[in-house]
């Protein structure tokens, strides 16, 4: 990890609040653990979502007759392997 100095202005309060949190002692270890933490829930959400795949409704059901289609609800999912 590659660490640079930087000057930029952030929230006191804030800061004091996740030190507290965190139970850290400085300034720069309370905002360190939350940029990764933040990075990581990002990298898992980019994971999940690639691993998700799309969902397409009429992909679901276009192997089904109309008479079928229809007695299925928008928010029912058919979990039956074809």
């Amino acid at each position: 990890m590659g660490l640079v100095k930087k000057t930029i202005e952030l929230d006191q309060d804030a800061i004091n609040r996740i030190k507290a949190a965190l139970n850290v002692k400085t300034e720069k270890e309370a905002i360190n653990t939350v940029i990764k933490q933040f990075d990581i829930d990002i990298r898992l959400a980019e994971i999940t979502f690639r691993s998700a795949g799309t969902f397409d409704f009429e992909k679901v059901f276009s192997d089904r007759s109309d008479r079928n289609y229809k007695k299925y609800s928008r928010f029912q999912i058919d979990t039956k392997c074809h």
